[in-house]
């Protein structure tokens, strides 16, 4: 089994080219401005993409996964119309299956505080919206060829060297033994996944033999744990000792429901094992 995934130069990209190395399969790696060094194998062919010219491939290619963005104008510059020229390509080249790295900003500003796959979005930002609607293009993709597509609305990837994200900006600060201020503190989290056990999922799904067409699916962890069980377990394993300002916050908190993909594939990491591994790779 081939496969060609972009955005190999992201974290997330990058776990996931890595994991398919290690499983001895052929993968184009493709990206953008940072050649990543790490993924040099006989089993990866490394080329550069700037959004505008299509892939030139000489194997066939049996799953393309998409984890590129391009950030550039506020993400409107060549987001929608690189994805149109690649999906000629997929039909061109007969891919069977394509996977949809997504995100649960497309969701935006959510009114509820359990988010399922049939959750409106609300208030959505840019990021957001461009997200959603690639997620919209691919669905008639699947519709005008033969190609299964796979979303994964990603809740914050956990790993290390991750930035901006909650639990990257508590560790940096914890640490550094600074004050650490955060909100919610009794809400419940689950709004993670641990970046290696992404790239094994990716992986299976892959390798699945669904009848389905078109298929979204949130990503997270099970068992949601406190916020501030979160936060205590990480500043207990860093010998955190400086103050803690906790605050409610106006609008609500949110807990990712992961059932829909559970029942059609597998069960998921609980939310004590993410943040365990989480910790692990950062200590």
């Amino acid at each position: 089994m081939n496969y060609l995934i972009n955005g190999t130069s992201s974290i997330v990209g990058n776990n996931i080219a890595k994991f398919i190395i290690q499983k001895k399969k052929f993968i184009y790696c493709y990206y953008n401005k940072i050649k990543p060094k790490n993924l040099k194998s006989n089993y990866s062919l490394l080329k550069k993409n700037n959004f505008e010219k299509i892939y030139s491939i000489n194997k066939k290619v049996d799953c393309l996964v998409f984890c590129a963005i391009d950030k550039s104008k506020n993400y409107t510059y060549k987001n929608i119309t690189f994805l149109k020229k690649l999906c000629n390509f997929i039909k061109l080249k007969k891919i069977d299956k394509v996977i949809y790295i997504s995100t649960m900003a497309v969701y935006g500003v959510p009114k509820k505080t359990f988010i399922s796959e049939k959750t409106r979005p609300r208030l959505l930002g840019k990021y957001g919206k461009i997200k959603l609607k690639q997620e919209k293009i691919l669905k008639q993709l699947s519709i005008n060829s033969h190609c299964q597509v796979t979303v994964l609305r990603l809740p914050g990837v956990a790993g290390k060297k991750r930035t901006g994200i909650f639990l990257s900006n508590i560790l940096d600060k914890v640490k550094k033994n600074e004050i650490l201020s955060y909100k919610n503190p009794k809400a419940n989290f689950n709004n993670l996944i641990y970046e290696k056990d992404l790239a094994e999922i990716v992986y299976k799904i892959s390798k699945n033999k669904k009848k389905y067409k078109f298929e979204v699916f949130n990503l997270g962890s099970t068992k949601p744990i406190l916020l501030r069980s979160v936060v205590k377990r990480i500043r207990k394993h860093f010998n955190h000792s400086n103050s803690v300002i906790e605050t409610n916050r106006n609008g609500k908190s949110f807990v990712v429901d992961t059932k829909k993909f559970e029942k059609t594939y597998f069960k998921l990491k609980s939310t004590s094992n993410s943040l365990n591994n989480f910790i692990k790779c950062n200590s």
